[in-house]
């Protein structure tokens, strides 16, 4: 029988601890003031992963909103069990896989329609205002307003 890896534990630490990784690939500074909107609405629930001398592995964007915001202290994952490659292999792999999966649209549609209903601020859904439109309009009607009028029976 083979054991399970132990579960992470969260900790929590001073945001000053944490050092950003000086080669990390992804640009993300136009993102911050949307990452302080969520974290004001929904808190610092995702930890950040950090090795043990403070650098970071994952978490970038949510603590550059948090120092924005004021925030002190964040919860914190650490990753030193993992070999240095894998480190760098991880922040790619974690940036990369949000891309790896597509929407169901319809069910998008659905969600973002029921959040519109509920008055729910759809900016902190992390859709551009262009592209919830889009969704909310959904196929049918675009078809519909785009669809030629029919041919008199006598031109």
């Amino acid at each position: 029988m083979t054991t399970s890896p132990p579960m992470p534990q969260i900790q929590t630490w001073k945001i000053d601890r944490l050092i950003f990784y000086a080669r990390n690939p992804r640009k993300n500074d136009d993102a911050v003031d949307r990452m302080c909107a969520s974290i004001r609405e929904f808190g610092f629930k995702i930890p950040v992963l950090a090795r043990s001398d403070g650098t970071l592995v994952d978490g970038h964007l949510r603590v550059k909103s948090a120092r924005k915001l004021g925030i002190t202290e964040v919860p914190v994952i650490l990753c030193d069990e993992w070999s240095e490659a894998q480190v760098r292999a991880f922040r790619l792999l974690v940036n990369r896989s949000a891309t790896w999966a597509d929407f169901d649209e319809e069910l998008l549609a659905l969600e973002l329609q029921d959040l519109k209903e509920a008055d729910f601020d759809l900016d902190l859904t992390g859709f551009d205002p262009g592209e919830i439109d889009d969704f909310l309009v959904g196929p049918d009607n675009d078809e519909k307003e785009n669809a030629a009028p029919p041919l008199p029976d006598f031109p």
